[in-house]
């Protein structure tokens, strides 16, 4: 089991274009405290979809109304989302992770953290 879940693990690394790569590699080292690095494609990616203080309010009220009840993939998640960039949601979702408002579960999804 351990060794497949290890197996999974790599994947999802390799297949990911959404989180930070080197937040994957901590969290998968047991690390929680962790910020994008700013530096991996994936961060770089998120970095040219540039937000507004607005934007971003408007977006993570939004997100918040959506998984406030359930856990959503984020490739879910920016479908909701038809008038604004998908860019913007990611990018959001980032910021909302770093700031521990949102947490990823084991298997990929997105959960607000309980307070």
């Amino acid at each position: 089991m351990l060794g497949k879940r290890r197996i999974n693990s790599v994947i999802e690394y390799i297949q990911n274009d959404q989180f930070c790569r080197s937040q994957m590699l901590l969290k998968f080292f047991g690390e929680t405290d962790t910020k994008h690095c700013g530096q991996c494609d994936v961060c770089l990616s998120l970095d040219q979809s540039q937000l507004t203080d607005g934007e971003f309010e408007e977006i993570s009220t939004k997100v918040i109304d959506q998984i406030s009840t359930e856990e959503f993939e984020v490739a879910d998640l920016t479908k909701q989302f038809r008038s604004v960039s998908g860019r913007k949601v990611l990018r959001t979702v980032q910021l909302m992770l770093d700031d521990g408002v949102l947490e990823t579960t084991g298997s990929g999804r997105i959960r607000k953290v309980e307070s």
